[in-house]
């Protein structure tokens, strides 16, 4: 239920300066750090200046100040936002008169002596004391008393400056804040002979930290950053968009790729107007087109009858691509008759150039799969004994191959004694085979693993 605040707006105290110029470099963490310059008329001696403007999620912690008069002394400052929830209203509202509309008791007026959780005492002007358990769904008129604190109607920095001179001078603040984010999306479209895939890629901006930010330079971080956990708070997801919206990423891109310690970073090559509750998308690489191939994988603990459908591209310079794809969401589409279908979507993890590309697709209709333990059978103390069968049926009207992936459940020694498929590739904890099966055929995998431990 929303609750409803009615109050008089009440002027801050001290100088009050915006914002001017901006940059903001965004995680894809829910994080980032903001800089703008700020213009202050100080004059000499102490000085009491408010920075207003700012998001409702900043952390106070963060904030520096560099001021280019070196003669500026910073003495303190202090985040403050009376708004920011009704708790902190009522808190700073006690001993003033209010209004309480309640839906039973009517209209409850006098001195606001109390506020315990989402309990209020009011001294009505009978002297009587009425208790309200739980204002959630109440609406309150608070009237402005010059007796109180003012209120501290919008997030503000609070600082205090000493002087030696009246100046005009120009400081640069910068600060974290949490409820800017981006991510990276990508659009996957598989051309008719299914051997090549059209790869577009955009940058996903969301912000919901209270504040809009206007005519910006941005510089977008993809990598995994270290944080510590008291700083988390929920992260903006960008959301599914529309077919048309995500097909459309034929423009070049603004961005340009750097290195930067252990991350790469994307500069955006002109300014930006981040509105507040607000995503923007814009083009991070242009179209690329890159050879790949189709992998049909069966893995019993992940689904014991059906064969997952996998997409493998290499992210070479060779292959039409060689870049860092940052991690993010994949959506695979499949040109036919000039049409779209949408074949499924999938995540990638910060892939490097010269990496391997790999994105699950969906579950094959027409092939199906049945495992079955023919033997087991303990041959000594420390040892065992498995015969295994897996039956794969090929209702397609093509030959494929399916790459069977046999995890080792136990933390032993495994040999295998006999397969009627050459092993692939074995591994400390699985074994894979490649079982080829022939259109509207069956084929079997029928091997021997011997435990010792």
């Amino acid at each position: 239920m929303k609750l409803i605040i009615l109050f008089l707006i009440i002027s801050l105290l001290g100088i009050t300066v915006h914002a001017q110029n901006a940059s903001l470099s965004i995680t894809q963490d829910n994080l980032a750090l903001v800089k703008e310059t700020r213009s202050l008329s100080l004059k000499k001696g102490s000085n009491s200046v408010a920075l207003s403007n700012l998001p409702l999620l900043l952390e106070p912690t963060s904030v520096n100040f560099i001021f280019k008069d070196p003669s500026i002394k910073l003495l303190e400052h202090y985040f403050a936002y009376d708004l920011k929830n009704t708790q902190v209203m009522l808190e700073k509202s006690i001993g003033k008169t209010i209004r309480a509309l309640h839906p039973e008791l009517g209209t409850v007026q006098g001195k606001l002596i109390s506020v315990q959780s989402r309990m209020l005492v009011i001294e009505t002007i009978d002297g009587e004391l009425r208790v309200i358990t739980d204002y959630t769904g109440i609406q309150f008129i608070i009237e402005k008393s010059t007796s109180q604190e003012n209120l501290v109607t919008q997030p503000t920095l609070f600082c205090s400056l000493e002087s030696k001179s009246n100046s005009d001078i120009t400081a640069e603040i910068s600060y974290l804040t949490t409820g800017l984010n981006w991510s990276a999306e990508y659009t996957a479209i598989i051309d008719e002979s299914e051997k090549e895939m059209s790869l577009s890629t955009k940058a996903v901006l969301s912000n919901y930290s209270g504040k809009k930010f206007q005519d910006c330079d941005l510089l977008l971080l993809a990598g995994d950053i270290n944080r510590r956990p008291t700083m988390r708070r929920g992260v903006a997801r960008a959301g599914v968009q529309q077919l048309n919206d995500m097909i459309t990423m034929a423009s070049e891109s603004d961005f340009k790729e750097t290195e930067i310690f252990e991350y790469h970073t994307y500069r955006l090559g002109r300014n930006i107007t981040l509105e507040n509750q607000q995503q923007k998308l814009l083009p991070l690489y242009p179209v690329q087109k890159t050879d790949i191939s189709k992998i049909y994988n069966y893995h019993y603990q992940k689904d014991p009858t059906g064969i997952s459908v996998m997409i493998s591209a290499l992210n070479s310079t060779e292959s039409g691509l060689g870049h860092p794809l940052p991690q993010g969401t994949v959506r695979i589409y499949k040109a036919n008759d000039n049409q779209l279908l949408i074949l499924g979507e999938d995540n990638i993890p910060h892939t490097p150039k010269d990496e391997k590309i790999e994105l699950k697709i969906g579950k094959a209709f027409d092939i199906m799969a049945e495992r079955k333990i023919l033997d087991r059978k303990r041959e000594g103390k420390n040892n065992e004994k498995m015969k295994i069968i897996i039956d794969f049926r090929n209702r397609k009207n093509e030959d494929i191959e399916i790459l069977v992936t046999e995890p080792i459940t136990r933390r032993y020694d495994y040999r295998i004694l006999s397969s009627n498929i050459k092993v692939h590739k074995k591994e400390a904890k699985q074994v894979e085979f490649i079982v080829p099966v022939k259109a509207n055929q069956t084929n079997k995998l029928e091997y021997e693993i011997f435990y010792s431990w």
